[in-house]
């Protein structure tokens, strides 16, 4: 984990049977030139991070397995978790020493992520690829979170032993009573002033990456902002990420702002400690996932989460 990382949940309650390493993040200035000089920067992070991940590997004591996540960017997810370049490699390295085995968690396809910030036919995204699929046959087994990947990565990577591992949602992702729900939201500074018989409340969880367009979402509410039937709708952006200046900026300048007292429409955006977040999803009337996911095989976590809440989801559809 690196450092800044959360605890929580049943990691909490086994606090005493683990021991948590610390990956320390990259410094300040490699991460805050990474928009303006993306590969030089990127390469100067990466190897950071090997020898970041070298140090660490040979410094934790006797252990079977190494399991390594290829993760999407996530609203509960740290975002300095490492990649799969240079996490898969030096993985199997430090297996092939130390006498352990290497476990690949797919919850995504790394390359496919990388294209997001450059191209499809770049030439570093072509080479991720062919690092991560040829690196990933060594490994002793894989997860894969739907049965599309764990197709993609047998006919595509030649990989074996792929289980396929759905997700499912925390404990602490469940539906609440009306007591508790009004409760919640009357100390909620976003939602305090809000009449449940009036407002509809809508929530969207995002990592804001190119995956997500919230401006189709923001579109269509400003469509019905003047709109004489129907109740007011409140919509609530929770998460963090590289465009959240952008959306912020666009929706402080827009009608969807609150400034007006008869808008039939508002949004707001919020961060929420990880004890509120599941409590905000149960006290949702809807749930919006614009998640279309880079490589198309893994399937959004957050509707996961909104399916524990007990809360109806409105989705993009995409083949997963």
């Amino acid at each position: 984990m690196t450092v800044g990382a959360e605890l929580f949940g049943d990691v909490l309650e086994l606090a005493q049977k683990i021991t948590v390493h610390y990956l320390p993040p990259p410094p300040p200035s490699i991460t805050r030139n990474l928009k303006t000089h993306f590969v030089i920067f990127g390469i100067l992070k990466v190897l950071f991070q090997i020898y970041s991940l070298i140090r660490l590997l040979f410094t934790i004591p006797k252990f079977s397995y190494i399991l390594v996540q290829v993760l999407p960017p996530s609203h509960h997810v740290d975002p300095q978790n490492p990649p799969s370049i240079p996490s898969i490699a030096i993985a199997q390295f430090v297996c092939i020493l130390r006498s352990a085995r290497l476990v690949i968690d797919w919850h995504n396809l790394g390359y496919t992520m990388l294209a997001l910030r450059l191209t499809p036919h770049h030439p570093l995204v072509r080479l991720y690829q062919m690092y991560e699929q040829f690196f990933s046959k060594f490994a002793y087994a894989h997860f894969a979170v739907t049965d599309m990947m764990r197709k993609h990565l047998m006919e595509k990577y030649k990989l074996r032993n792929v289980t396929t591992l759905r997700d499912l949602p925390p404990p602490r992702y469940k539906p609440l009573t009306q007591e508790a729900q009004d409760l919640f939201l009357a100390a909620l500074p976003e939602t305090q002033s809000v009449d449940r018989k009036t407002t509809k409340i809508i929530v969207t969880s995002t990592s804001f990456t190119e995956d997500e367009d919230l401006n189709l979402l923001l579109w269509v509410l400003r469509r019905c902002y003047h709109t004489e039937n129907g109740p007011r709708i409140l919509l609530l952006i929770t998460g963090r990420g590289p465009q959240e200046p952008k959306y912020r900026h666009i929706i402080s300048t827009s009608i969807l702002s609150g400034t007006d007292p008869d808008a039939k429409c508002t949004a707001k955006m919020l961060w929420l400690e990880p004890e509120d977040y599941p409590r905000l999803l149960a006290s949702a009337d809807l749930g919006i996932s614009l998640h279309t996911s880079s490589s198309g095989l893994d399937f959004p976590m957050k509707v996961i989460d909104l399916f524990g809440c007990g809360t109806p989801v409105c989705a993009i559809r995409f083949a997963a």
